[in-house]
């Protein structure tokens, strides 16, 4: 019988966990277009961009360099981690380097696709 009120309780915590995470959701959501405005005067995308695709590549060229800069001053940090991971017998250090490097390079080739 306890094992039936701990598996009651414990839905009921998914539950209201859940509520919580969809309320949370929800008020992102509203938001999203106060931070696309903020997003897109920190850019510096003028108002009078071209609409539609032109606009989105103009946003994501202008997005990209800092993004890149950012990614480029991150990965040395995440390249030594894992090198000390590695040197002290964890597997998991390649893992770390190779994330490093892989979203350096996701991100440049990013910015060379939207060009």
């Amino acid at each position: 019988m306890s094992r039936t009120i701990q598996s009651d309780d414990r839905s009921a915590q998914l539950i209201v966990a859940a509520l919580c995470i969809a309320t949370a959701f929800g008020f992102a959501v509203l938001e999203v277009g106060v931070f696309a405005e903020v997003i897109r005067n920190a850019a510096g995308i003028p108002d009078d961009s071209p609409e539609g695709l032109g606009k989105f590549v103009s946003a994501a060229n202008r997005l990209l360099t800092p993004a890149t800069l950012a990614a480029a001053s991150v990965m040395p940090f995440g390249v030594i981690a894992g090198g000390l991971m590695m040197g002290f017998g964890r597997p998991k250090g390649v893992m770390l380097v190779a994330a490093s490097l892989g979203a350096l390079v996701l991100i440049a080739s990013a910015k060379g696709l939207v060009l």
